[in-house]
């Protein structure tokens, strides 16, 4: 009887932790643009720096919710605070094709503030890549010359994963 009880407590343990969700951290993170106060600041006036993040063992098929909070400081602007526009690439690390999404990273705390201020943007897609693989490959440019410039760390981008929907054990 006690085996039994035990065998059921681990299945909805296993169960609990399935829908919880998961999160996925970049196990890299490589920068082009210029390193400066700990960040990768993609502020490059041809639009070319960019910032990227690898990703392993992230599930396939499955609609994922990105997160990317930045830094942002404004230039063009004598009063700061203007959103970024950013353009995200994804794929597989090598071979494959690759998907595109427009971000809009808002001002976290609208305002004039002259300085840094906290942008972030969220966005879902469905991973599914046309060839098998481990390996999720995400890269961040600014878009627009005069929007300010923004700046990035390995932990500024988080994938999760839905939680899953468990259904109700019928009694004994």
């Amino acid at each position: 009887m006690s085996s039994r009880v035990a065998g059921v407590a681990v299945f909805v343990l296993l169960f609990m932790i399935a829908a919880m969700g998961h999160e996925f951290v970049a196990t890299d993170f490589t920068c082009t643009g210029v390193s400066e106060g700990g960040l990768c600041w993609l502020k490059d006036f041809r639009l070319r720096s960019s910032a990227t993040w690898r990703f392993l063992n992230v599930p396939q098929g499955v609609i994922l919710t990105l997160r990317l909070e930045g830094v942002a400081e404004d230039p063009c602007q004598d009063c700061v605070g203007r959103d970024v526009f950013v353009r995200l690439f994804y794929g597989p690390g090598k071979g494959g094709e690759w998907g595109r999404i427009d971000l809009l990273l808002r001002n976290r705390a609208p305002g004039c503030n002259p300085g840094w201020y906290k942008v972030y943007g969220e966005a879902s897609f469905t991973w599914l890549p046309e060839i098998a693989t481990s390996e999720l490959v995400i890269i961040a440019q600014r878009v627009i010359l005069c929007d300010p410039h923004v700046g990035f760390t390995l932990r500024s981008l988080i994938l999760e994963a839905p939680k899953v929907e468990i259904p109700a054990v019928p009694p004994p």
